[in-house]
């Protein structure tokens, strides 16, 4: 299937195509502005650092703990009985989709750089009702109307109709968490720094 990440605001939606990642850039219509739109999502090559690191937290784990491999070989299991039941109902494979919080890489990294002696504590939903949206961490799109609550398939809808709500992974964020710190301290940090952080942030991964 194909893979997408992808961001913007608190999260990044991402998608993956064969083995490699490609982010989604939300852009304006021909005649419209990126305020006002209409908007689209183009899917395009990964680029953005930023996000490129909060994927490499959340899928390079190269850990070699018990707990790690068992988990592990459990989620081949599961992913081999939702492969058999896609099957049997006549699916045929999808992209994979996923929402990544770049934002809150962005602040990891800040909070290691300015306070690396800190504690810190976080709460937030980890699964939300509703959800119209397709992809891992999909946000819930809630408008209220006349009274009424309608749920939207999409993230393009006009600024400040809606509320946009985005589950929290809780177990990506703590790769994340610890990525950041690795990251601060790296060699790769000090080159990024030393050449200009122009580009980072922004956009989304598809």
């Amino acid at each position: 299937g194909k893979r997408t990440a992808g961001g913007g605001g608190k999260e990044t939606k991402s998608i993956k195509g064969g083995a490699s990642w490609n982010q989604t850039v939300v852009k304006a219509v021909r005649d419209g502005d990126i305020e006002n739109g209409p908007w689209f999502e183009e899917e395009e090559p990964l680029t953005d650092p930023l996000l490129a690191r909060a994927l490499a937290a959340v899928y390079d784990d190269h850990s070699s703990s018990d707990n790690a491999r068992l988990d592990e070989r459990l989620r081949g299991f599961l992913d081999f009985i939702l492969a058999r039941e896609h099957e049997h109902l006549g699916g045929k494979d999808e992209e994979e989709i996923i929402y990544v919080p770049s934002t809150a890489q962005a602040f990891f990294e800040l909070l290691h750089d300015c306070r690396p002696n800190h504690s810190l504590i976080a709460a937030d939903f980890d699964k939300l009702p509703d959800v119209q949206m397709p992809g891992k961490n999909a946000p819930l799109v809630a408008q209220k109307v006349a009274g009424h609550n309608i749920d939207h398939d999409t993230v393009l809808v006009p600024w400040g109709c809606s509320d946009i709500f985005y589950p929290t992974d809780f177990d990506a964020l703590c790769r994340m968490y610890q990525a950041a710190d690795d990251f601060i301290r790296s060699e790769d940090r000090r080159v990024l720094l030393l050449g200009g952080s122009k580009g980072e942030g922004g956009g989304g991964v598809k």
